[in-house]
């Protein structure tokens, strides 16, 4: 278990889905990785939302690329896995730019993951904001109760694994390399997908989705935040797993106020 100033508890535990499909559980955060294919994606963190609070989410770590030479290094695996469990806590990136110094945490964007400084951990500043976020309590939790019971039964059930299916493009950074995508089944009812998206070749799309933002430049990550979630964070996540394996996060003590930045509860 790691708790973070006793407003965020966090255990890892056997995953609850099988890493191909890396279906969500709610109250936790399935971790998988597999040979998801070349469909353009690095890592996919996507996150449930009910109103404001965050209810189970989903990672996803495609082997397809990290088994090839650019990516197969344990920096690259714990950057990406590292940054993507981060957005399904409700943080967000704290720098974009992938050519400039390293800030020292997984919520940065980088060419060069081991820097110096290194970026394949969060940093203290992320561990605050999460106190920040988590330290709010109000009654309503979703731990023990099962998300599906309060969702459309489209959202439930739906298949959320290629492009288009993620909703609308609402964010991307100015080189293509960052996106963020939202669907909205109404009444506070939500699914955010985050991508980090492998090199692409000139002017090829993403994922061969013909409306997929065309990559003119060298590698791509995820994207920027303007705001709707925090950013920063330090050790609370797993180390990136194996071939084939999946973990789970369960949130144990989790009970938050509505405010603007959604969070797990």
């Amino acid at each position: 278990m790691v708790s973070i100033d006793s407003a965020l508890d966090t255990t890892i535990v056997t995953g609850g889905t099988t890493p191909t499909l890396c279906r969500p559980t709610s109250g936790r955060v399935e971790v998988c990785n597999a040979t998801y294919g070349n469909n353009g994606w690095l890592g996919v963190a996507q996150i449930w939302i009910s109103g404001v609070h965050i209810v189970q989410g989903t990672v996803k770590g495609n082997d397809t690329y990290f088994n090839t030479t650019t990516y197969n290094k344990p920096q690259w695996r714990q950057m990406v896995m590292c940054q993507e469990v981060g957005h399904t806590l409700g943080l967000d990136h704290q720098d974009t730019t992938f050519n400039n110094t390293n800030l020292g945490t997984c919520m940065d964007y980088t060419n060069n993951p081991l820097g110096p400084p290194s970026n394949v951990d969060p940093n203290q500043h992320d561990y605050d904001e999460l106190v920040t976020i988590y330290s709010h309590l109000d009654s309503t939790t979703t731990v023990s109760a099962p998300a599906s019971s309060k969702m459309p039964p489209a959202m439930a059930d739906i298949d959320l694994t290629t492009p288009g299916q993620w909703g609308k493009l609402i964010r991307t950074s100015h080189n293509g390399r960052t996106a963020l995508y939202e669907l909205d089944f109404g009444r506070g009812f939500k699914v955010f997908t985050f991508i980090i998206w492998v090199q692409q070749a000139r002017g090829q799309h993403h994922g061969g989705n013909p409306g997929a933002p065309v990559v003119h430049r060298r590698r791509a990550g995820v994207l920027a935040g303007s705001g709707a979630w925090a950013a920063r964070s330090r050790g609370f996540l797993p180390r990136p797993c194996v071939s084939e394996t999946i973990h789970s996060i369960k949130m144990n003590n989790a009970t938050h106020h509505p405010g603007t930045v959604p969070r797990v509860t």
